[in-house]
């Protein structure tokens, strides 16, 4: 786990670069910047369980749609998720 990763410090955006590019529909996708949701933003994953709650809720914290983050390598996907469900504590 890195520094970017400690969730004490929930003040900075994590930045997750991909090492593989995933195809969107704006084009490809590089990375991912996680920032810390708004009451309004959980609402729209807050009823949503498990895998499909963390694909939804990447999506709308990083502003990517859910078919990329439905490509992300496990590591990325899991790390992000970790990291808005810190917020949610």
């Amino acid at each position: 786990m890195s520094a970017k990763d400690n969730v004490e410090n929930l003040d900075e955006d994590l930045i997750l670069t991909l090492t593989r590019p995933i195809e969107g529909p704006a084009g490809p996708v590089t990375e991912l910047v996680i920032r810390e949701p708004t009451a309004a933003e959980i609402m729209q994953w807050d009823k949503l369980m498990g895998a499909e709650a963390d694909v939804k809720a990447i999506s709308v914290v990083a502003g990517v749609p859910m078919s990329v983050v439905e490509k992300l390598p496990a590591r990325i996907f899991y790390r992000a998720s970790r990291r808005i469900g810190a917020f949610l504590l």
